[in-house]
């Protein structure tokens, strides 16, 4: 049903890449189910970054004592992510 939806809304489109990877659903505390990628032989196959993450505790300084904090809920915002044309093989899933 997700899969549908997402071929008819032209978030993905069919593909032939040797990098398919599988897809499991994971049960939500919600009780829907969210379809999660397995994505750990193509991350076994990437370079890593070559930069350091910034440090966690120098951002919740930086916001300690603050009056007002905002959480944001981007929900399926990962699908607004322009992939180079490229890179598009590497992030193939496999759904039958």
């Amino acid at each position: 049903k997700q899969v549908a939806k997402q071929l008819e809304l032209g978030v993905i489109q069919p593909s032939k890449s040797e990098w398919a990877a599988a897809p499991h659903f994971v049960k939500k505390k919600t009780g829907e189910w969210r379809c999660v990628i397995d994505y750990r032989r193509l991350n076994a196959a990437m370079t890593a970054d070559s930069y350091p993450l910034p440090r966690i505790w120098d951002h919740l300084r930086r916001v300690a004592g603050q009056r007002y904090y905002c959480t944001l809920d981007m929900n399926s915002g990962f699908w607004n992510v322009p992939i180079e044309e490229g890179s598009k093989a590497t992030g193939n899933r496999i759904v039958t």
